[in-house]
């Protein structure tokens, strides 16, 4: 019985660390870009309703340990908030990606800054030139096909160095994506999925999918603490089962 009990204790132990790990989230305004909730409905589909958290800028906690994935939308009336709290969280951002997670920033601004600072070496430009097409670099997001179209796919366009392009219009690249320290970043100019063709919800989704891909299991130091103890209680429990 001794045997038994340690071993279920490590179990136990183990499991807490595992189970501190959050679901993915989505960032943006009090309202929702576009006035549409295209984002959600993108969200349910990825991932389950239930299954992410909806954030609102300013939140504490969005980017902690137990954050993994982080979609951030800075799209048309969401434009001044986003830049606001962007400048003042840039490093944060850096920082939860750099320490093994994923961040996706998208944002079809109106009226936005030119040569928008995003970090991670990147800048963002609204070019005024709001495409109707909008072409996938990769097959991991197509959905019937790597064009989608519609109104206006794309606002913004995204520039920096050691990026590989996911999706580009006539204006410039609208998706980029690189790894950066132990996590992995991609940076967009697209419109709410409601601009789209058919497709376009169906690539959106699969775009939230890949990301939430990228994170890194980095362990948070409490879950490293509680890991060994885990390992520790194994050794006792074979230990015993010799005596």
């Amino acid at each position: 019985m001794k045997t038994l009990k340690t071993i279920s204790l490590a179990c136990l132990i183990f499991g807490a660390a595992q189970a501190a790990v959050a679901g993915p989230i989505y960032l943006t305004s009090g309202s929702e870009p576009w006035g549409t909730n295209a984002n959600i409905d993108n969200f349910d589909a990825a991932f389950g309703a239930g299954n992410w958290d909806r954030a609102v800028f300013g939140d504490a906690g969005v980017f902690s340990d137990t954050s993994d994935f982080v979609y951030i939308d800075g799209g048309d009336g969401n434009t001044f908030d986003f830049e606001t709290w962007y400048n003042s969280n840039r490093s944060t951002v850096e920082t939860f990606v750099a320490s093994g997670g994923s961040v996706f920033v998208n944002a079809a601004r109106w009226g936005g800054t030119d040569n928008f600072d995003l970090g991670f070496g990147a800048t963002l430009t609204e070019t005024g030139n709001y495409s109707t097409e909008c072409t996938l670099t990769t097959n991991d997001f197509a959905a019937a096909g790597t064009v989608f179209t519609g109104s206006g796919c794309s606002h913004d366009v995204v520039a920096g160095a050691g990026f590989n392009t996911l999706a580009y219009s006539t204006a410039g690249n609208i998706l980029l994506e690189k790894s950066y320290g132990l996590g992995h970043v991609m940076l967009g100019g697209m419109t709410t999925t409601n601009f789209h063709s058919g497709n376009g919800f169906d690539i959106r989704v699969n775009m939230l999918k890949y990301a939430n891909d990228g994170v890194t299991a980095v362990p948070e130091s409490s879950s490293i603490v509680l890991f060994g103890l885990g390992l520790l209680g194994l050794g006792l429990a074979r230990r015993n089962k010799k005596a």
